[in-house]
Protein backbone atom coordinates (compact mmCIF):
# COMPACT_ATOMS: atom_id res chain seq x y z
CA UNK A 1 0.00 0.00 0.00
CA UNK A 2 1.23 3.39 -0.72
CA UNK A 3 1.17 5.68 2.06
CA UNK A 4 0.65 9.47 1.63
CA UNK A 5 3.52 11.17 3.51
CA UNK A 6 1.37 14.58 3.53
CA UNK A 7 -1.30 13.02 5.72
CA UNK A 8 0.25 11.11 7.56
CA UNK A 9 2.42 14.67 8.81
CA UNK A 10 -0.74 16.15 9.21
CA UNK A 11 -2.81 13.61 11.44
CA UNK A 12 0.66 13.28 13.69
CA UNK A 13 0.27 17.36 13.97
CA UNK A 14 -3.66 17.26 14.81
CA UNK A 15 -3.07 14.51 17.53
CA UNK A 16 0.24 16.48 19.33
CA UNK A 17 -2.16 19.10 19.23
CA UNK A 18 -4.86 17.25 20.75
CA UNK A 19 -2.90 16.57 23.74
CA UNK A 20 -2.10 20.15 24.07
CA UNK A 21 1.64 19.46 23.43
CA UNK A 22 3.98 21.96 21.63
CA UNK A 23 6.57 20.31 19.44
CA UNK A 24 9.07 20.92 22.05
CA UNK A 25 7.08 19.36 24.81
CA UNK A 26 6.86 16.10 22.38
CA UNK A 27 9.53 15.54 21.75
CA UNK A 28 11.05 15.61 25.65
CA UNK A 29 8.23 13.28 25.99
CA UNK A 30 9.63 11.02 23.21
CA UNK A 31 13.02 11.37 24.76
CA UNK A 32 12.27 11.14 28.58
CA UNK A 33 9.43 8.68 28.47
CA UNK A 34 10.11 6.18 25.68
CA UNK A 35 13.75 6.89 25.32
CA UNK A 36 13.50 7.96 21.89
CA UNK A 37 15.29 11.21 21.15
CA UNK A 38 14.45 13.12 17.28
CA UNK A 39 15.29 16.70 16.71
CA UNK A 40 12.63 19.67 16.24
CA UNK A 41 13.52 19.63 12.74
CA UNK A 42 12.87 15.78 11.81
CA UNK A 43 9.51 15.94 13.52
CA UNK A 44 9.06 19.21 11.57
CA UNK A 45 9.57 17.41 8.29
CA UNK A 46 7.13 14.55 9.37
CA UNK A 47 4.53 16.96 10.37
CA UNK A 48 5.15 18.79 7.24
CA UNK A 49 4.85 16.01 4.98
CA UNK A 50 8.23 16.78 3.95
CA UNK A 51 9.74 12.77 5.33
CA UNK A 52 8.54 9.57 3.74
CA UNK A 53 11.23 7.55 6.49
CA UNK A 54 9.13 6.17 8.89
CA UNK A 55 10.09 4.29 11.94
CA UNK A 56 7.93 1.47 13.26
CA UNK A 57 9.00 2.24 16.79
CA UNK A 58 8.26 5.64 16.51
CA UNK A 59 4.42 4.81 15.19
CA UNK A 60 3.98 2.33 18.26
CA UNK A 61 4.89 5.12 20.55
CA UNK A 62 2.95 7.46 18.86
CA UNK A 63 0.14 5.35 19.46
CA UNK A 64 0.70 4.65 22.98
CA UNK A 65 0.87 8.84 23.24
CA UNK A 66 -2.02 9.47 20.89
CA UNK A 67 -4.34 5.91 21.69
CA UNK A 68 -4.94 5.36 18.66
CA UNK A 69 -3.84 2.21 16.12
CA UNK A 70 -1.47 2.38 13.62
CA UNK A 71 -3.83 2.41 10.89
CA UNK A 72 -5.13 5.18 12.15
CA UNK A 73 -1.93 7.12 11.55
CA UNK A 74 -0.65 6.32 8.70
CA UNK A 75 -4.01 7.25 6.66
CA UNK A 76 -5.32 3.75 6.18
CA UNK A 77 -8.86 4.29 8.27
CA UNK A 78 -10.35 7.70 9.67
CA UNK A 79 -11.32 7.07 12.93
CA UNK A 80 -8.66 5.74 15.56
CA UNK A 81 -9.43 2.23 15.27
CA UNK A 82 -10.68 -0.12 12.80
CA UNK A 83 -13.54 -0.96 14.72
CA UNK A 84 -14.82 2.82 14.85
CA UNK A 85 -14.18 3.10 11.20
CA UNK A 86 -16.53 0.06 10.57
CA UNK A 87 -18.91 1.38 12.73
CA UNK A 88 -18.54 5.00 11.26
CA UNK A 89 -19.60 3.11 7.81
CA UNK A 90 -22.54 1.01 9.20
CA UNK A 91 -24.01 4.10 11.12
CA UNK A 92 -22.78 6.90 9.92
CA UNK A 93 -21.86 8.28 13.31
CA UNK A 94 -18.59 10.18 13.61
CA UNK A 95 -15.57 9.16 15.39
CA UNK A 96 -15.85 12.32 17.97
CA UNK A 97 -19.89 10.67 18.96
CA UNK A 98 -18.36 7.17 19.30
CA UNK A 99 -15.80 8.00 21.59
CA UNK A 100 -18.79 10.25 23.35
CA UNK A 101 -20.73 7.26 23.40
CA UNK A 102 -18.24 4.73 24.78
CA UNK A 103 -16.79 7.08 27.66
CA UNK A 104 -20.10 7.67 28.45
CA UNK A 105 -20.99 3.75 28.81
CA UNK A 106 -17.80 2.41 29.99
CA UNK A 107 -17.93 5.66 32.87
CA UNK A 108 -21.07 3.81 34.09
CA UNK A 109 -19.86 0.45 34.14
CA UNK A 110 -23.01 -1.17 33.52
CA UNK A 111 -25.27 -2.19 31.29
CA UNK A 112 -27.97 0.39 32.16
CA UNK A 113 -26.83 3.42 30.09
CA UNK A 114 -26.77 1.07 26.78
CA UNK A 115 -30.46 -0.04 27.91
CA UNK A 116 -31.40 2.93 27.66
CA UNK A 117 -30.25 4.28 24.99
CA UNK A 118 -31.46 0.81 22.91
CA UNK A 119 -34.88 1.68 24.09
CA UNK A 120 -34.55 5.32 22.94
CA UNK A 121 -33.37 4.59 19.45
CA UNK A 122 -36.06 1.80 19.05
CA UNK A 123 -39.18 3.87 20.17
CA UNK A 124 -41.73 4.25 17.52
CA UNK A 125 -41.23 8.26 17.80
CA UNK A 126 -37.87 8.37 17.83
CA UNK A 127 -37.21 9.15 13.46
CA UNK A 128 -39.95 12.31 14.07
CA UNK A 129 -37.43 13.28 17.38
CA UNK A 130 -34.90 13.53 15.17
CA UNK A 131 -37.06 15.47 12.15
CA UNK A 132 -38.35 17.88 14.96
CA UNK A 133 -34.89 18.83 16.13
CA UNK A 134 -33.58 18.86 12.36
CA UNK A 135 -36.58 21.50 11.62
CA UNK A 136 -35.24 24.12 14.38
CA UNK A 137 -33.15 25.90 11.40
CA UNK A 138 -31.98 29.05 13.02
CA UNK A 139 -31.90 29.08 16.61
CA UNK A 140 -29.82 32.37 16.91
CA UNK A 141 -32.79 34.46 15.27
CA UNK A 142 -35.83 32.66 16.47
CA UNK A 143 -36.90 30.95 13.00
CA UNK A 144 -38.17 27.32 13.03
CA UNK A 145 -39.21 26.31 10.04
CA UNK A 146 -42.09 23.43 11.70
CA UNK A 147 -45.00 24.51 11.67
CA UNK A 148 -47.45 27.19 13.38
CA UNK A 149 -46.79 25.49 17.14
CA UNK A 150 -43.23 27.23 17.51
CA UNK A 151 -43.29 29.87 20.55
CA UNK A 152 -40.03 32.35 19.95
CA UNK A 153 -39.45 32.91 23.86
CA UNK A 154 -36.04 34.91 23.07
CA UNK A 155 -33.96 35.50 20.04
CA UNK A 156 -31.74 32.94 21.08
CA UNK A 157 -33.88 30.42 22.51
CA UNK A 158 -37.40 28.35 20.91
CA UNK A 159 -39.47 25.99 22.39
CA UNK A 160 -41.64 23.97 19.93
CA UNK A 161 -44.43 22.83 21.78
CA UNK A 162 -44.64 19.09 19.33
CA UNK A 163 -40.97 18.73 20.12
CA UNK A 164 -41.48 19.11 23.86
CA UNK A 165 -44.54 16.71 23.78
CA UNK A 166 -42.34 13.90 21.99
CA UNK A 167 -39.61 14.25 24.41
CA UNK A 168 -42.05 13.92 27.12
CA UNK A 169 -43.76 10.75 25.23
CA UNK A 170 -40.28 8.85 24.49
CA UNK A 171 -39.00 9.44 27.99
CA UNK A 172 -42.10 8.49 30.11
CA UNK A 173 -42.29 4.76 27.66
CA UNK A 174 -38.73 4.25 28.02
CA UNK A 175 -39.01 4.82 32.08
CA UNK A 176 -42.55 2.50 31.89
CA UNK A 177 -40.72 -0.05 30.02
CA UNK A 178 -36.91 0.64 31.87
CA UNK A 179 -38.46 -0.04 35.12
CA UNK A 180 -40.26 -3.20 34.24
CA UNK A 181 -37.14 -4.70 32.04
CA UNK A 182 -35.35 -4.23 34.83
CA UNK A 183 -37.56 -6.56 36.78
CA UNK A 184 -39.38 -4.51 39.52
CA UNK A 185 -41.87 -6.96 40.28
CA UNK A 186 -39.20 -9.73 40.46
CA UNK A 187 -37.40 -7.62 42.96
CA UNK A 188 -40.63 -7.25 44.78
CA UNK A 189 -41.81 -10.48 44.54
CA UNK A 190 -37.88 -11.63 45.78
CA UNK A 191 -38.00 -9.75 48.92
CA UNK A 192 -41.44 -10.91 49.81
CA UNK A 193 -40.21 -14.68 49.88
CA UNK A 194 -37.10 -13.76 51.42
CA UNK A 195 -39.08 -12.25 54.35
CA UNK A 196 -41.96 -15.55 54.30
CA UNK A 197 -38.41 -17.66 54.07
CA UNK A 198 -36.60 -15.86 56.85
CA UNK A 199 -33.28 -15.10 55.29
CA UNK A 200 -34.11 -11.02 55.74
CA UNK A 201 -35.74 -9.64 58.94
CA UNK A 202 -39.11 -7.28 58.30
CA UNK A 203 -36.67 -4.35 59.36
CA UNK A 204 -34.43 -4.95 56.09
CA UNK A 205 -37.77 -5.88 53.93
CA UNK A 206 -38.97 -2.55 54.74
CA UNK A 207 -35.67 -0.91 54.35
CA UNK A 208 -35.36 -2.23 50.88
CA UNK A 209 -38.86 -2.32 50.00
CA UNK A 210 -38.74 2.09 50.72
CA UNK A 211 -35.85 1.89 48.07
CA UNK A 212 -37.88 0.31 45.24
CA UNK A 213 -41.34 2.64 45.98
CA UNK A 214 -39.04 5.34 45.17
CA UNK A 215 -37.65 3.75 42.10
CA UNK A 216 -34.33 2.96 43.19
CA UNK A 217 -34.45 -0.83 42.15
CA UNK A 218 -30.27 -0.90 42.32
CA UNK A 219 -30.34 -0.99 46.19
CA UNK A 220 -28.47 -4.03 47.49
CA UNK A 221 -30.53 -6.86 45.19
CA UNK A 222 -27.51 -8.93 44.51
CA UNK A 223 -26.91 -9.01 48.48
CA UNK A 224 -30.30 -11.09 49.10
CA UNK A 225 -30.51 -12.72 45.56
CA UNK A 226 -27.54 -15.41 47.08
CA UNK A 227 -29.66 -16.50 49.98
CA UNK A 228 -32.67 -17.60 48.14
CA UNK A 229 -30.54 -19.48 46.48
CA UNK A 230 -29.35 -21.45 49.09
Amino acid sequence: MEYDSTLIGKRISQERKKKELSQDKFLALLNDNYGYPMSRNTLSKIEQGKSSHFDCELFLIMCDIFDCEMGYLLGEYDCKTGRDTDITKETGLNSESITKLNSILARNGSTRRTDLLNLVINHPKFELLLALIGNKTDVRSGIISYGPTATVISSRMIINSDLKDTIIMIASDIREVFDHDYGAEFFYNLIYDLRNKGSITEMEYLDIKNHYDQGDFEYAPERFINKSQK
